[in-house]
């Protein structure tokens, strides 16, 4: 991670998709606190690099669902199972 941000910085591509695979990481590994940052991050350089209407964009931004009356995660059912690419 750290030599894609020196080489590429936080708004590429790819920093975008290494993002989304350590949060995968840590969501199999039932740390969903992290796995929500990385998510987050995921979203925000997707947007950027992406733009906000772009599909990959949408589904980053779509795969967290905060509950605003408990303010718990929840992470959306069959994320595994559809393509990050």
């Amino acid at each position: 991670m750290d030599l894609c941000l020196q080489v590429y910085g936080e708004q590429s591509l790819l920093t975008s998709r290494l993002y989304i695979n350590i949060g995968i990481v840590y969501e199999d590994n039932k740390d969903y606190v992290r796995a929500y940052e990385y998510f987050k991050k995921w979203a925000s350089v997707s947007d950027a690099v992406l733009g906000p209407e772009h599909p990959k964009t949408l589904r980053a931004k779509g795969v967290l669902k905060v509950s605003a009356d408990s303010g718990q995660i929840y992470l959306l059912p069959h994320f595994h199972g559809n393509s990050l690419n």
